[in-house]
């Protein structure tokens, strides 16, 4: 049902409709707006946990480099 001067039609206003009874409006062109998922928030998120990873295997190498030259100086 539509009252005369309420319900928008293509960014405007109906001005000649029913008192009573029903209108049909044709939709031409309608886009659906999805939301956007992901994108900036995984950057952040990828970028921390590949940061975390190359210190681990810096510090893994060091402590393994560390040990060896350690076990090397004992058995000399």
């Amino acid at each position: 049902k539509v009252t005369y001067g309420d319900t928008p039609n293509n960014g405007t206003y109906i001005v000649s409709g029913p008192s009573l009874g029903l209108a049909t409006v044709d939709v031409k062109d309608s886009m659906t707006v999805l939301p956007q998922t992901g994108g900036q928030g995984n950057l952040i998120i990828y970028s921390v946990a590949i940061t975390l990873a190359v210190a681990g295997g810096v510090i893994i190498f060091f402590a393994v480099r560390k040990k060896k030259k350690h076990t090397a100086d004992k058995a000399a």
